[in-house]
């Protein structure tokens, strides 16, 4: 899951499972259009490139846990 801003009064933050994202498009404004799998579209305030960013990172971060735990269960045998 990844933090996107919703473009509203509150700046409203949401998570959302970045596998569900079918595209990002750039909007007006430096802002972006999120398009799901299951046909909502979010306008979000940060840039396609910081989205990309985050995805990456998220990723990253679930490859280095794996990667952690499989080296902490090969250390039990």
């Amino acid at each position: 899951m990844i933090y996107l801003t919703r473009i509203d009064e509150e700046k409203t933050k949401f998570s959302i499972n970045h596998r569900n994202i079918l595209t990002v498009e750039k909007s007006i404004g430096g802002k972006s259009n999120v398009h799901t799998d299951n046909g909502k579209v979010f306008t979000v305030a940060e840039t396609e490139e910081e989205i990309n960013e985050k995805i990456i990172s998220y990723e990253a971060t679930i490859i280095e846990r794996a990667i952690k735990k499989a080296l902490e269960e090969t250390k039990q045998i």
